[in-house]
Order: structure tokens, then sequence, then C-alpha cells
């Protein structure tokens, strides 16, 4: 079975598109719902996120790759929809599980039921006072009434099962407080699962300010609806889409992984090598940027380019006709993306350019436009320090999502041909083609960017130009220990130009320059920094290497 995973946008309240059987009897249950399940739900996960002081966000992701977004919305719309034409439409509200005061201490610590900080003195009063689990307090978990249960009980006998879940933003998901996972909590993984046991026609809403990994929830439930976060109008909102009386058109502005294992390090900002972003990520994503739902479709046919050969100063305009195939009235996000077909640079797989959501009745066709620079199709050339249009082909990619490409063209472009690298005038370190453990740092507190390397780390620079004048390597550097630079070429490994002592500068922001005398070389190379030892550099030139 696959789910759908429908973003609520801004707009998702502002139109009703559906007239229903019987009005009053359909506000009256909305109502209901907001007053009982919704409003009720977000202020529970409220309390139990403060009583329990602990987090149990973790990311949410859905999948959204071409076909399968298609695929899996007509069961999972066809469920909604057969509810909500029922007449009589009962509702379970599931609470999170009551626990005793015993059983969230107990929840702290898990393996052998001890707060290692938690006190008790002899009033009564808990004190964080202990500082090795001997010294703890330590208490027995007693289940009084176990809210899972009642909930798998209420659920047996509704129509549908609506499971509210998600984040606390005032405890976790802070400037200040990253996440060690990104799955639900244990406890509220569990319940949806017990639900889904219970009732097949079970809803998922969450609410959470950044992605999840839902894998087992877009496998086994009927829909997932996701918000962030919202006000005081979510529930309205919420019931709004549930009962079908607005049609969702909401966009994921990030791309939702399976799974952790596909991120890099956290600390890991380089996005080109650590294949981060819809820009670079290489494997299926659970849901991809741009993706959203909505309970109508919609087809793209006729992909139009205003000129397949453009300069730099054109306008590169496409238009491309959008139908509603669906059964109602909708919102579609057309998205509009480019690949760079060629380059000296590691270019994006594709990147968004512009978007145009645009309102569709049931059978209703439009011919959509979107128009950008052809400047806006430029990228930063390290070697020079300036924005650059390539001479290249252009893919030209328009669809329901990154993911979701429906139509494609291509485009020529006569920009530049980025010549051979030069180092014989100063070079920001920070400018690499590639590397391998180096840190982007500040180069003082004031201002600046440098590199910070440890032993064996190394920078490469790319198809660089060196003369055969070329006599000596100089550096600005800072370290604390001392350590020193080989220059080398087309390998980490490889031959070996020069070796550069670093000193002892006092301190990582107090630089100094360190010179060495170069090899005889000449020709074109990939000249790569290897560095021994903790240091820091901001600057480096090869003298005498230009053409």
């Amino acid at each position: 079975m696959g789910s759908t995973l429908s973003p609520i946008s801004a707009e998702s309240a502002s139109t009703t598109d559906e007239p229903t059987k019987s009005p009053a009897r359909r506000q009256s249950i909305k109502r209901r719902v907001v007053r009982l399940v919704l409003v009720p739900s977000v202020v529970a996960l409220l309390l139990w996120f403060i009583a329990s002081g602990y987090l149990v966000f973790q990311g949410f992701y859905n999948r959204a790759v071409a076909q399968s977004v298609r695929q899996v919305s007509i069961p999972a719309v066809a469920a909604l929809s057969s509810i909500q034409q029922e007449r009589r439409l009962t509702v379970a509200y599931l609470a999170r599980p009551s626990r005793d005061l015993n059983a969230l201490l107990a929840q702290r610590s898990r393996t052998d039921k001890q707060v290692a900080d938690l006190r008790v003195a002899a009033d009564g009063a808990l004190a964080l006072t202990a500082t090795t689990v001997a010294d703890a307090a330590r208490f027995r978990k007693q289940v009084i009434q176990s809210g899972t249960d009642a909930a798998v009980a209420a659920a047996k006998g509704a129509d549908a099962a609506i499971v509210v879940v998600g984040s606390m933003p005032f405890i976790n998901g802070r400037e200040d407080h990253d996440r060690t996972a990104m799955a639900l909590a244990e406890g509220q993984e569990a319940l949806v699962q017990a639900v889904r046991a219970a009732n097949p026609h079970t809803i998922v809403v969450v609410e959470t300010s950044y992605p999840m990994t839902l894998t087992w929830e877009q496998d086994n439930v009927s829909a997932i609806v996701w918000t962030s976060h919202a006000g005081q109008e979510t529930g309205h909102a919420l019931a709004g889409v549930l009962f079908g009386d607005v049609n969702p058109a909401g966009r994921l502005t990030q791309t939702w992984v399976r799974s952790t294992a596909d991120l890099p390090d956290i600390l890991d900002y380089d996005i080109i090598k650590a294949k981060r972003t819809y820009q670079y990520f290489e494997g299926q994503p659970l849901y991809a940027f741009g993706h959203g739902l909505s309970f109508s479709t919609f087809r793209y046919r006729d992909l139009r380019v205003s000129d397949h050969s453009l300069d730099p100063g054109d306008h590169l305009t496409v238009q491309v006709e959008v139908t509603n195939t669906g059964e109602r009235a909708g919102d579609e996000v057309v998205q509009l993306y480019t690949h760079q077909n060629r380059s000296r640079d590691a270019m994006p797989g594709k990147q968004l350019r512009a978007f145009e959501r645009v309102h569709l009745e049931r059978g209703q066709s439009k011919t959509v436009r979107l128009t950008i620079p052809v400047s806006d199709l430029a990228h930063w050339d390290v070697t020079r320090d300036r924005w650059v249009v390539e001479a290249s082909t252009h893919d030209v990619m328009v669809g329901a999502s990154s993911a979701d490409i429906r139509e494609r063209a291509t485009v020529t472009v006569h920009g530049e041909h980025i010549p051979a690298r030069s180092l014989d005038r100063e070079t920001r370190a920070i400018n690499f083609d590639d590397h391998r453990g180096v840190e982007l740092v500040d180069e003082s507190k004031a201002f600046g960017d440098a590199v910070g390397a440890t032993e064996g780390d190394w920078l490469r620079f790319s198809d660089v130009e060196l003369s055969r004048r070329a006599t000596a390597f100089s550096a600005e550097v800072a370290s604390t220990g001392g350590g020193s630079i080989e220059v080398r070429l087309d390998d980490p490994a490889g031959r070996l130009l020069a070796t550069a002592q670093v000193p002892a500068t006092g301190g990582v922001y107090t630089y100094a320059t360190t010179m060495a005398t170069l090899a005889a070389t000449g020709g074109r190379h990939d000249v790569y920094l290897v560095f021994h030892g903790a240091l820091r550099i901001s600057t480096f030139a090869i003298e005498g290497s230009g053409r």
C-alpha cells in the first residue's frame, strides 16, 4: 500500500471547491473534528513534550520519484474521497499515552531505569544534584493507563482514524539543538502502527518544522498530511484538507531522504562533494524537493522554448500546456529546472529557475509561460573569482517536482570558455576544486575565510598552467604548533615540487608568510597542497607560473 504526502500551503484554506450533500452535517462534523481532535491533539503534543522534557521529533520524508508520485496518489485519494462522501463519519480522537511521573522519569533512562542527575529530598522534592548513577534516585515504571490501547479501541469502531504526531519547536529543532535521528519518536511510531493495525483507513497528520524519515508510514498508511507549526488556525486548515473542502497545493522546499545514512556529517558544509540538497543528491529521496500532492491530477504537454540559441544577454522563455485531468478544481505548481551539460566545474544535476502556481477548473487547460534571464545560468568561477556564463548546451526541464519531470528541451548558450588556471597571483585557498579532510574556517574574528587542515589533509587546484619560469611557492599561514605544506603534481602522492615549513605563529589568527623554492616544471597539471600538522592557510601563490 502506498500513501500520499500533501503539504499544506499558506493559501490552502482560501478556497472551497466542492459542494457537499449535507453542508450543515459536514460543518458540524468539521467543528467537532477541529474542537475534539485536531486542536486537542496539537495541545496534547505541546503538553507531552513539555512534560517529558525530551524531543521525539525526527525528520519526515516522503517518496516522490517521477512515476511513483502518480502511482501512489490514486489509492490514497480514493480512500480519502470514499470517507468524505459518507453521510455519517465518526473520527477517533487519538491522544498520546497517559504516563505518571515515574514513567516520565524512567523514560529518560530506558536501559536501567535510572536518571543520573535526579535526587529525591526528604520532603519529596526533586533536585538535579546527583553526579553519579550511584547517587541518583531510582524509579520504577508503572503503567496506569495505556493511551495506545485506548487509541486502538477507539480506532476499531471508527470510519477513519486520524493520528496527529510531530514535534515541539520550543524544545527541539532550535538553533542550538541538533537532532540525533530523523524518525518519529519510538512511542509515536508504535502508536501509528498500532492504530493502523486496528483500522486500515488511518491518516497520519505530521506537524514539524523539518523533514522526517516516515518510510514505514509511507508504505502502510492511507494518507499523510504534513504541516509546519502554522499557528492558531492550523486545526481549521487541516480539517479543510481532510474533509476535501480545500484542495492542497503546498510544495516541499527540502529534499526528504529515506534514511540518515543518505546524509553526510552534520558539520560537512560542502554540498557538492557531500552530494547534498536536490542539486547534487544522487540517491532516491523519499520525497523530492518541490514535491506535493493534491486531489487533482495534471497533464503536461507541448513544451516550447523561445529560442534554441541564446547569448548571455538574452532571455529564455519556456511555455507548456497544463491540463487538469482530475475530478475537481485544483492548483498545480509548475516548476522550471535547468542542467548545464558541459563545464570546467562540477555542476548541479538540476537547478530550480522559476515556478508558477496556476489554478485550473476540472478539464481546463492553460499555457504557462516562465521567463528567466540567460545570465541566471551563470555560476561562480573559482579560478577568476567572478560569475561566468559558460558556452554549453543546457537541458530545460518542466515538471511537478525536481523528481517528477514531465517535459524536456535543449538550448545552446554561447558563453565563455574558462581558460587554464593561473596561480601566479594571490589565490584564496578556499577557491579549491577538491579537498580531503579540510574545514572552512574564519581567517580572523573580523572578516575573511581560510582553510583549516590537519595531518594528511589536502587541497586540489585543477588544470593549472605552470610556466618553466615558476621558481617559488609562498603562502599566508597560521599555526599554534607548526607544520609543513607539500606542493605536489597530479596526485596527493605525486611528484614533489616543494616543501614549505610552517612556523608556530602564536595563534590561529596570527598569520606569517612561508616560502619554498620550487623544482623545475612546466605544462598543465593538477596542483595539490598536502598538509602536515595542524595549520590554517588563507592565500598562496606560485611565483612566475603565469603564461
